[in-house]
């Protein structure tokens, strides 16, 4: 049995490496965003936060390809529309330019998860699964967090839990317990550099 030219077996062995590489990858995005949080100086965060854009970038080609084999259309659009406006803030932190563009190109990341969300919907004829609710929470998650960070509201981070637990709880209805593993230890994280954002934000 082929898939695209290749063994099934060769297409299965492709999809545990994407796991293990996205998910280790986007571990350490989470583990630089709170070293960045962490940071006594402007010029320390920005250097954190260049290094957690880069291993998410890195970290991004794995999950595509497992959202592909599980038919996570809704998250394939979303991820795909983020890393564009990453890549963008990732040029502009390197050569220090103090406006972030990122923000004129927000329709990009609006426009990829409208269209991997419809595709959900017409793949499997509306909304039947829980896959698909699950993976619509992880949208809003990632988007609303990210327009509030973008803005330096620390209650991205709590859109942010929401997208972590629900991308835990869709990793678990699919198996993919390596993945869980890692979103629940992400979870974890990011309430953290929420806990330590608050406590700086009243001193």
């Amino acid at each position: 049995m082929e898939f695209l030219g290749l063994p099934i077996e060769t297409i299965l062995i492709i999809v545990a490496i994407a796991k293990i590489w996205g998910g280790l990858f986007y571990l350490f995005n989470k583990i630089f965003f709170l070293f960045s949080e962490i940071a006594v100086d402007e010029e320390k965060e920005r250097k954190w936060d260049i290094r957690a854009w880069s291993v998410y970038l890195v970290g991004l080609w794995g999950w595509l390809i497992y959202f592909v084999s599980e038919n996570n259309w809704a998250l394939f659009g979303v991820e795909t529309g983020g890393s564009v406006l990453m890549a963008i803030g990732l040029y502009y932190a390197i050569k220090r330019y103090k406006e972030d563009p990122s923000k004129k190109y927000l329709w990009i990341a609006r426009g990829a998860t409208a269209a991997g969300i419809i595709a959900s919907l017409w793949i499997f004829e509306g909304v039947t699964t829980i896959n698909q609710i699950l993976e619509f929470l992880v949208c809003l998650g990632f988007l609303m967090g990210t327009s509030l960070l973008r803005k330096k509201n620390v209650n991205g981070y709590l859109w942010f839990l929401l997208m972590n637990g629900s991308n835990a709880g869709l990793m678990g209805v699919q198996g993919a317990y390596e993945l869980m593993a890692q979103q629940i230890i992400s979870f974890f994280i990011v309430f953290s550099a929420y806990i330590i954002r608050k406590r700086r934000e009243k001193e």
